[in-house]
């Protein structure tokens, strides 16, 4: 049932005071004006308490007299329809026979509808009305022709939507939060009609449905690219009556999607922003006309004053909360709650620090020259380590130049045998051209083969700065036993190879990587030099060493590591052979080092020494 509710007060500083006070003050002060205020809804009813607080405000202090306020409630927030209406007009009419107002003035569209449709039975037609609050579309159509003004609020429900996809054009989802209530019903259908044109674009979701912590469950597990619009809430499904702002702050904590609306007040209580409607703006405007009309004024005289959306304004606390970016609002927007820059807010402290650092200038020079010292000896140590690796890797090649000299031999000596069978036949009355022509096959395939020996060598024997790339490691070891395979047929040795066919590429110099797997197998050579031909056996494997790295393991036959030589091996100047001088595996540690990888060796199942090393495998091999 309608719940009716009136309240008298003097608005000059003495609230509270009752009407029936009023006589006793008539002989002594000019009678106070009295204006009749109609409200939709009890109080706690956001926007339209604020555009009667707005209008209150303003009356009161325009007016130079005193004012006798009376209000009526018809809280149809709380009652789904008007059930009481003639109760109500009943009550209002006797009401009125001892205090006839001066003017009525309705607030928002349930109020103004009501008064509008009884209009002749609840007030004179000289009492003038100002219909406040209120939608022009839901004011009947003859309602101004009755000594009647207008200030009200025309909402652009398209361009509510327009906001949110300028700022979020990826949206594909609006859920709607909006109540129950009769009021709230009529404005579901309004919307809903206005954005059809929409529907192409974004899938709309409606609330209205649902009680309160319903609502708080859905805004929480929205999808992707989801807004959701805070319209109205009234009263919720479940019957319970509800404060709008109170519930929208709620919302915006547990929402995992960004918030708009459609008032300049919600602005701070968590929506993002857009052309938004101030209420306070049609309750001042109204009162402005109420206080000519109470100046003698006719309200007729007053032409429809329907305010529009202010110009666009955005929560700057919002758009950050949500990464949106100040580019995609509208030219003109105005930013509000912007948090003061660094310089602003620590404008002194940022002086104090600066002041230190220009005092603390001099020591900084002199420890950037000393950096610049450091740094010029630590490149001429790298310099000297690559002089050192580069006279190593030479000293190498020239314990491997017997060898390499007969594998060189071997083609020259088939060259030259070749050249001398052809010589022969061509001396021969009817020689033989395709036999001649196999021969010269046979030279040109011996030259190849030779060519690529010196090439080889010539690689190894380059100086110049290391150049990582990506490299193929199974075939570098190929090359490099490619090149000591003389040396390992006349050392008696056998080299079982064991190559991950899936090995990715790696990042490393070749050279260098070919000088570290020399250096392991010619000292797995000389660690076998005293067994037995049969015995002489080397191991090489390759596996990828997790996600980052390849490695590679050389192992031998021979006695091994002794114990107290394992932790020392890899130092410098430090030697387990007779004629060695100790900087090997030194070099090869260091190698290996910068190229990020790392040397060690470890004791193996069974007899013999086993080396591993691993070389970071090249990143577009690892995507």
């Amino acid at each position: 049932m309608t719940q009716l509710v009136f309240r008298s007060c003097w608005r000059l500083g003495v609230p509270g005071l009752l009407l029936v006070g009023l006589t006793s003050f008539a002989g002594a002060a000019p009678e106070a004006k009295r204006v009749l205020v109609v409200h939709s809804f009890a109080n706690a009813a956001p926007p339209f308490t604020i555009h009667s607080t707005a209008f209150e405000s303003e009356l009161t202090t325009k007016m130079g007299e005193r004012i006798d306020l009376d209000e009526v409630s018809l809280d149809v927030a709380r009652y789904a329809t008007l059930d009481m209406e003639e109760a109500l007009i009943e009550l209002m009419r006797k009401r009125q026979a001892k205090w006839q107002p001066d003017l009525v003035v309705t607030m928002s569209s349930p109020a103004g509808v009501f008064v509008a449709q009884h209009r002749d039975r609840l007030f004179p037609r000289v009492t003038p009305i100002i219909y406040s609050g209120m939608d022009p579309r839901r004011l009947p159509p003859d309602a101004l022709q009755q000594n009647a003004a207008f200030v009200g609020g025309a909402l652009n429900l398209p361009a509510l939507v327009e906001d949110i996809l300028q700022v979020a054009p990826a949206t594909t989802n609006i859920t709607v939060v909006i109540g129950a209530s009769q009021f709230e019903q009529y404005w579901t259908a309004a919307i809903q009609h206005e954005w059809l044109p929409f529907t192409n674009r974004v899938n709309f979701t409606w609330l209205n449905d649902l009680s309160f912590d319903q609502m708080l469950a859905r805004v929480s597990t929205l999808p992707p690219r989801s807004f959701v619009f805070f319209a109205l809430l009234i009263r919720d499904a479940s019957g319970v009556t509800h404060n709008a702002d109170e519930a929208l702050k709620r919302i915006r904590t547990v929402a995992n999607a960004p918030i708009n609306g459609a008032f300049y007040h919600q602005l701070g209580f968590g929506i993002l922003g857009g052309r938004l409607h101030r209420v306070e703006r049609q309750g001042v405007e109204a009162a402005r006309v109420a206080v000519r009309t109470l100046q003698g004024e006719p309200a007729s005289n007053f032409p429809p004053q329907v305010l529009g959306a202010e110009s666009p304004q955005y929560d700057w606390r919002e758009l950050r909360r949500w990464n949106i970016s100040a580019d995609r609002l509208p030219p003109g927007s105005q930013v509000l709650f912007r948090e003061p820059t660094t310089w602003e807010q620590y404008k002194w402290r940022i002086i104090a620090i600066v002041s230190l650092v220009l005092a603390e200038a001099l020591l900084i020079f002199g420890l950037v020259a000393n950096l610049i010292k450091r740094r010029r000896l630590e490149e001429e140590s790298r310099r000297h380590a690559a002089e050192l690796a580069h006279v190593t890797r030479v000293s190498t090649l020239g314990e491997l130049s017997g060898s390499l000299a007969h594998e060189l031999n071997q083609p020259l000596t088939a060259i030259l045998s070749n050249a001398q069978a052809a010589r022969r036949f061509m001396a021969g009355d009817n020689p033989d051209l395709d036999e001649v022509r196999d021969i010269l096959k046979d030279i040109v395939e011996e030259d190849r083969r030779a060519g690529e020996i010196i090439q080889r060598m010539r690689t190894m024997l380059k100086k110049g700065q290391a150049k990582f790339e990506p490299l193929d490691l199974n075939q570098t070891i190929q090359e490099v036993l490619a090149i000591m395979r003389s040396d390992l047929v006349t050392r008696h040795v056998t080299v079982a190879v064991q190559l991950s066919p899936r090995l990715p590429l790696v990042r490393g110099d070749r050279i260098q990587i070919q000088q570290v797997l020399i250096n392991l197998i010619v000292n797995s050579c000389d660690a076998m030099a005293r067994q037995d031909a049969p015995a002489r056996r080397v191991a090489i494997e390759t596996v990828r060493d997790g996600e980052g790295h390849a490695r590679v393991s050389v192992s031998d036959c021979g006695p091994g590591i002794p114990d107290g030589d394992a932790a020392r091996i890899f130092e410098p100047f430090y030697s387990t052979k007779a004629t060695g001088i100790g900087m090997g595996l030194a070099i090869c540690r260091s190698l290996v080092a910068s190229h990020g990888g790392r040397l060690w060796t470890e004791k193996p199942d069974g007899p013999g020494a086993l080396f591993h090393f691993t070389i970071p495998i090249h990143q577009e091999a690892k995507a």
